[in-house]
């Protein structure tokens, strides 16, 4: 990569100043401003700005990158720690929390409303010990440790314990490959982690959040701000 030349950092400072009075002018966003000041970096030089102008933008700089700038190599998938692109100024985090997301509540919502209402009479009712089981303990985990969140993420927990439960009483293809599976997984699962799963920080610190209504202010303010609840 070459250095810069003062040329460069000139051209760049110019931009930066361009876009700070387009904002201004109420031409572009803040978004759009923040994309703009992190492309043409090069140019905050204390040559080019006043103390006091070059103080705002690299504070504003430093707020840009911590909402716009992802938190994870295109190589890493690791489980995230917050989300890694910002679900409210990164376009790709939009598409997550904007898009995907409602997606994946109205599918499995039209999916449920269909059973329920199309599907001949209670269709979420069982009589095998075995699927009986698995909702039971399901609709107990989720009233016992959903309870305190927003009411869309109960109901569409609830939701998928339904289908889950409908797909193993009426069709017998998916119903012995999920029998097969929990026996082969409760195996390698016991001899795997033997002592149960260990839970991460940030997953138990999750956990404690959400604990009573409003969450937990003390658990809260513990947390790095990519683990808040607000």
């Amino acid at each position: 990569m070459k250095q810069a030349t003062a040329r460069d950092k000139k051209k760049a400072a110019k931009h930066i100043k361009q876009a700070a009075k387009d904002f201004k002018d109420k031409k572009i966003s803040d978004e759009r401003l923040a994309r703009l000041v992190i492309k043409h970096q090069i140019g905050l030089d204390p040559e080019y700005f006043t103390p006091v102008e070059l103080e705002n933008i690299l504070a504003f700089k430093t707020n840009s990158e911590q909402k716009l700038i992802k938190k994870y190599d295109d190589d890493d998938h690791a489980d995230r720690v917050g989300f890694n692109h910002s679900p409210y100024h990164n376009p790709l985090g939009k598409i997550m929390q904007a898009k995907a997301k409602p997606m994946i509540r109205k599918a499995i919502k039209l999916a449920h409303w269909y059973i329920e209402n199309r599907y001949g009479k209670e269709p979420f009712r069982y009589d095998s010990e075995f699927t009986k089981f698995v909702d039971d303990r399901l609709h107990a985990y989720i009233d016992q440790n959903f309870a305190q969140s927003e009411k869309l993420k109960i109901e569409m927990m609830h939701d998928i314990r339904d289908i889950v439960g409908f797909m193993c009483k009426e069709d017998l293809f998916y119903r012995a490959r999920f029998k097969d599976f929990i026996n082969r997984f409760v195996v390698e699962f016991n001899h795997r982690y033997p002592d149960g799963v260990e839970l991460t920080e940030h997953e138990r610190h999750n956990l404690a959040l959400w604990d009573r209504p409003q969450g937990n202010p003390e658990v809260d303010r513990a947390l790095p701000p990519e683990t808040r609840r607000v």
